[in-house]
């Protein structure tokens, strides 16, 4: 399976806490479409996985964890 090294993770999870921060009543700024913005983290890490097969694409993209540059690609 795909593995995030530490440094996408923490990236991928502070990414993560700002969306929650985001759809909470006490922001509220995405309060209003929380189905989507409720998705979006698992979305972005999703492309952060595409990215890192496409990387990887001639080798075994398995074998490697997805990296913070990937991540960081993903995000912007």
């Amino acid at each position: 399976s795909l593995k995030l090294s530490l440094e996408a993770y923490q990236k991928w999870q502070e990414y993560a806490k700002v969306i929650e921060m985001l759809m909470g009543e006490e922001i509220g700024k995405l309060n209003h479409i929380t189905d989507w913005a409720g998705k979006l983290a698992g979305a972005i890490g999703r492309i952060a996985g595409l990215i890192h097969f496409m990387r990887y694409a001639n080798d075994n993209p398995l074998d490697y964890e997805v990296s913070l540059h990937d991540m960081s690609a993903a995000l912007k």
